[in-house]
């Protein structure tokens, strides 16, 4: 992150270029005028973000948030361009004035990305005519060049990210991203003028890279690079939107401000002693010398906050309060195509001019005044100029009223109003399935054909592609898989079968092995694990890469992932096999404290017991630069042995991190790099597809030698007619397969087909945690 480089040069530069800007890159939607001036209009916004290449309908299981917003197991598939369309062209029919704003992340998630690089993602948003897109993340997942060619191939919408300066793209050696985003657009919506501002996300920016190489991007701070643009578009608009993909924590600070370092050769006089909204010093005891700490405050005149990235859906939205006391609408609508948002705005628009009549600010309009509006109502004056509009709408129209409106993206979509299992009597399990099957019927009728055109010959081409034959059976999963470890926070079953797969993969045979946890981007659910659900958890192109790391090194790798983990709620960011560690989330803290010291005795008073001549653990406190520090990664072990800062150590790792990605530094140092050329998700099919069939489990002489699940599964389906039950996806069973019920099964092949005929012979896949990732959180 390159935010602390922001300075009152950059700042001036910018404001100064906005103008250029102006002509350059906005982009203003003219349309029929309309007499919005005095009155209270509705302003509809739709809403999606974080699609991660869910163009299709995808199987699987609804969690708790899901079911408490609509989405049931009876009602799978889910997602779908598809639907989206369908449901976005209704809602424009059912409004005067609509628009369709996407937050980013579009690409990456499901095997239609790996095979289209993007090309039918940003087609398809051009397709519908979104009026703005933030720059996601994942746009730059198969480098800055295939997102400049997707771009200048396809997308006829603007693409926003107003707080990334780039390179001249008028130097041909430079990526030509700068010719392809703008930093905002200005949208004319029957005379109501938006000014739409897109934030691209800066937590991620170190996985912007291509080839190891800058793509020519500085990230800004967003605080003030929002501030710059309000106070340059306000004049020209009636509202201002921000489209961000900053993240949920970062869009509240939009208005509530943040803290903020920075080292004292920057000069910062400028926003220090500007009138309004000034930056404030704070007190710093934990700074190192030479580093302030300053206060930045938030924003006013943003009028909503429409956000995306970290997948969550906000509902109902929040309502935050800037610095000018004026209410902000923050809303996120979720991931994975699982939903559309709706959001009904009531805007009310300033007259052209008040006056003061009777001790009553009064609209005056066409020679007449007299009645009054939102901003005069109630208002006493004395004199004309108590009532001008710089007094009364300081910042222009505003947003007096919002309503969210949310649709469940599934196999009864276009159902009003939709059904709930929750209305059926109870004890009746009959009548809820028999309607969703009726309902699907009708609404599978009535998707967007021109998206289902433009779609269908990838998915076809695809699927006739060796490489994505997605029905390809490697096993079945009696339960569910995880990526993450949610109760304790460490090791995850399905991150401690994907080290161990890349591990021992021949050509790599490394004594330990480091992924991180982001790398996983789904769950393995119950039933057939196939190509498809390989991709879905495993997108990325990542190979593994063996790497000779020295046990210093592997101190400071593991005291990062502990760093990492602290700030996300000490849930562990990197998933390991062949090592254990324990990541100390309050020595992280107290590190973050900065506690003077002249010696590692000062310290002894922050953390008693690694002073004690009898303490077993490895942690021990030093004295650096004056400031109390201890390892954060403690009792870190490869295969059992406590680590030797001396000795040397092979690792297995993805080669996105042995080359910085997600913060990796010292593995982006380390010289010893040797690339396998073996992806990831080969190793991970490979050692599927060593587990134990039910055949073998049955035939085990001894049953406490095998996992007990497992054993249980395989038991109660040893007969033909209990392995007719076997849920494959959703509704559908092996049943319905062999019955070719496709009315319940969305799909069947020969490669299924195989699988109901056979399925004690496949194996049984299931994980575990074990601990070898333990927290300390006090």
């Amino acid at each position: 992150m390159q935010s602390s480089s922001f300075s009152r040069y950059q700042y001036t530069k910018l404001l100064a270029g906005l103008i250029g800007l102006v002509a350059l890159f906005a982009c203003t939607v003219e349309t029929e005028q309309a007499a919005i001036k005095g009155k209270t209009i509705r302003l509809t916004i739709l809403r999606t973000s974080d699609i991660h290449s869910r163009l299709f309908p995808t199987t699987l299981v609804p969690n708790s948030h899901d079911q408490g917003d609509g989405l049931y197991a009876e009602t799978a598939p889910y997602g779908g361009l598809e639907r989206i369309a369908a449901l976005i062209h209704r809602e424009r029919q059912r409004g005067q004035r609509v628009i369709y704003l996407d937050s980013g992340d579009i690409f990456q998630g499901a095997p239609i990305f790996n095979y289209g690089d993007g090309e039918p993602e940003f087609r398809w948003l051009s397709t519908i005519i979104a009026d703005a897109v933030a720059l996601g993340n994942h746009e730059f997942d198969k480098g800055a060049q295939n997102l400049v060619t997707q771009a200048d191939n396809w997308v006829s919408y603007p693409l926003l990210a107003g707080n990334y300066i780039f390179e001249d793209y008028s130097d041909d050696s430079n990526i030509q991203l700068g010719r392809m985003v703008q930093p905002y657009t200005i949208l004319n919506v029957k005379g109501l003028r938006i000014a739409v501002i897109g934030m691209g996300d800066i937590g991620s920016m170190y996985s912007i890279t291509q080839g190891g190489n800058s793509t020519g991007i500085t990230p800004l701070e967003a605080n003030e690079t929002v501030r710059a643009y309000v106070e340059f578009l306000s004049p020209a608009v009636d509202l201002i939107v921000i489209l961000s993909h900053l993240g949920l924590s970062e869009d509240q600070e939009l208005t509530d401000g943040h803290d903020f370092y920075m080292t004292n050769d920057k000069d910062v006089s400028y926003y220090l002693d500007r009138d309004y909204d000034p930056w404030i010093q704070m007190r710093c005891d934990e700074c190192q010398s030479g580093v302030r700490k300053y206060w930045i405050p938030g924003v006013r005149g943003i009028d909503a906050i429409l956000g995306g990235h970290l997948h969550i859906l906000t509902r109902p939205p929040m309502v935050l309060t800037d610095p000018a006391d004026r209410k902000v609408v923050l809303e996120h609508p979720g991931a994975f195509a699982k939903f559309i948002t709706r959001l009904d705005f009531g805007v009310a628009v300033p007259a052209e001019s008040y006056i003061c009549q009777s001790n009553q600010c009064v609209v005056c309009e066409n020679g007449s005044c007299g009645p009054t509006d939102h901003f005069s109502h109630g208002v006493i004056c004395d004199q004309d100029s108590d009532c001008s509009l710089r007094t009364l709408a300081p910042f222009g129209a505003e947003i007096v009223a919002h309503q969210q409106q949310l649709f469940p993206i599934d196999t009864i979509w276009c159902a009003e109003p939709r059904i709930d299992p929750y209305d059926y009597p109870y004890g009746d399990t009959e009548s809820f399935p028999a309607d969703v099957k009726a309902l699907a019927a009708y609404c599978k009728k009535r998707g967007d054909g021109p998206s289902r055109n433009l779609l269908e010959p990838y998915r076809i081409e695809m699927e006739l592609d060796p490489k994505f034959i997605l029905t390809q059976v490697f096993g079945y999963a009696p339960k569910k898989v995880p990526r993450k470890n949610t109760g304790t926070g460490g090791d995850s079953a399905l991150g401690n079968i994907t080290t161990l797969s890349m591990m021992i993969r021949k050509r790599v045979e490394a004594e330990f092995c480091v992924t991180n946890t982001l790398g996983i981007r789904d769950d393995l659910y119950p039933g057939l694990i196939d190509m498809e659900t390989i991709f879905n958890s495993f997108p990325f192109e990542n190979t593994i890469t063996v790497m000779y790391l020295s046990g210093t090194e592997i101190q400071e790798m593991f005291d990062f992932v502990s760093e990492r983990s602290h700030g996300r709620g000490c849930q562990s960011q990197a998933q390991i096999s062949g090592a254990s560690f324990t990541m100390n989330c309050g020595q992280v803290k107290r590190n973050d404290a900065h506690c003077p010291c002249t010696s590692a005795n000062d310290c002894c008073q922050y953390r008693e017991e690694i002073c004690r001549t009898d303490y077993e653990g490895t942690a021990v406190w030093e004295c650096l630069q004056g400031s109390c520090y201890s390892h954060p990664a403690e009792n870190i072990k490869i295969n059992g042995q406590t680590l030797n800062p001396d000795a040397s150590y092979k690792m297995a790792t993805n080669h996105y991190i042995a080359h910085g990605g997600s913060g990796f530094n010292v593995l982006r140092r380390n010289a010893t790099k040797l690339s396998s050329g073996v992806p990831m998700r080969d190793a991970l099919v490979e050692y599927l597809r060593g587990f134990p069939t039910c055949n073998q489990l049955l035939a085990a002489p001894d049953p406490n030698l095998v996992d007990g699940f497992s054993l249980s599964f395989c038991l109660r389906h040893k007969e033909v007619e209990a392995q007719r039950l076997i849920p494959i996806k959703g509704w559908c069973t092996c049943g319905d397969v062999l019955d070719k019920n496709y009315t319940k099964c969305a799909s069947i092949d020969s490669l299924i087909t195989q699988f109901c005929k056979n399925p004690l012979d496949f194996p049984i896949i299931v994980g575990e945690s074990d601990g070898r990732i333990t927290r300390k959180v006090n």
